[in-house]
């Protein structure tokens, strides 16, 4: 992670885009205030521990930052898939994981951001409306998927 009060939100976009391009798990950003009152944002990214000089050095270049703080973490996924469902707007690919116990089945349900995306442009549906459309017709967020899934 390092703190930023120089870049624009632009900028720090596309950093955050290339970096995850490369070896970031995953990357965001939180508002902080900096010395002298300065409103600034600290650039976090998840990685390998084998990834971490390499982003380290990334960010230093992309950003200007003389420091990057690196500090190891642990991190427990839950076991998930992507399984292709029937909608009203055809076959959507959810992702599928088991995040309840003692539940066997699907406990969590949700569409993939993208092909919601390419849906809601290519039909110039909002793209909240969509996802809840989708998720309710589903109809399990929780505990109560069919084994079959």
């Amino acid at each position: 992670e390092t703190n930023i009060d120089h870049l624009s939100p632009e900028a720090l976009a596309y950093i955050c885009e290339q970096l995850l391009n490369k070896d970031a798990l995953d990357v965001w950003q939180e508002p902080i205030v900096m010395k002298k009152s300065r409103l600034a944002v600290r650039l976090c990214v998840l990685c390998a521990t084998s990834a971490a000089q390499m982003l380290a050095q990334d960010i230093s270049a992309a950003t200007g930052s003389l420091g990057v703080r690196s500090r190891y973490v642990e991190r427990t996924i839950a076991p998930r898939n992507t399984v292709i469902l029937e909608t009203s707007f055809g076959p959507i690919p959810f992702k599928a994981a088991n995040i309840c116990s003692p539940c066997d089945s699907v406990s969590w349900l949700r569409p993939e951001y993208e092909a919601v995306a390419a849906l809601a442009r290519e039909r110039g549906i909002e793209f909240v409306e969509l996802y809840d459309q989708l998720v309710r017709e589903q109809g399990r967020s929780t505990c109560n998927a069919p084994e079959s899934l």
